[in-house]
């Protein structure tokens, strides 16, 4: 599954986090770290998914979530936010937000997350081809992402 990741995020050790974790998922992405920047990228060309901070220098993820679900509805947005009551994610999924994922996050989860996304975006005969070709490389370790695969070998030693 290949897809093309936008993040909007000002704290470079949380992006960089992130982009690893991307990276290990063999997901392409891109990184900003304000929304007038992201607005412009968005503008560019579209991603398929759009990891939004809230708290930023120049903004609100809030704004940047409205400029995307209002030009482009197609992009699946996901909030990223230390902002974590109940009514503040409440809030994000009401302006338009597909998903609401409160810091600290896990890393896991978050590509979980991504990846169930771009899921969504698949055609129903392409997710069947998907499947059939993950079933038959995947030699015994089906339900294993590449990132769980790679994390794993490392730690056994592998």
């Amino acid at each position: 599954m290949k897809g093309k990741v936008y993040i909007l995020e000002d704290d470079t050790s949380i992006c960089g986090l992130i982009k690893v974790a991307l990276e290990m998922n063999g997901l392409s992405f891109r990184s900003f770290s304000t929304v007038k920047s992201f607005e412009e990228g968005v503008s560019e060309e579209r991603p398929d998914v759009a990891l939004l901070d809230i708290m930023l220098p120049d903004g609100s993820g809030l704004d940047a979530l409205k400029f995307v679900k209002g030009k482009y509805p197609e992009v699946s947005c996901i909030m990223l936010s230390a902002l974590s009551k109940e009514e503040d994610k409440v809030n994000g999924l009401n302006m338009g937000a597909d998903d609401y994922i409160a810091k600290p996050f896990s890393v896991l989860e978050l590509t979980a997350r991504v990846n169930a996304r771009l899921r969504d975006k698949q055609k129903p005969a392409d997710s069947e081809q998907e499947r059939v070709r993950a079933t038959s490389r995947a030699d015994g370790k089906q339900g294993q992402s590449a990132f769980a695969r790679s994390a794993f070998n490392r730690r056994v030693g592998v």
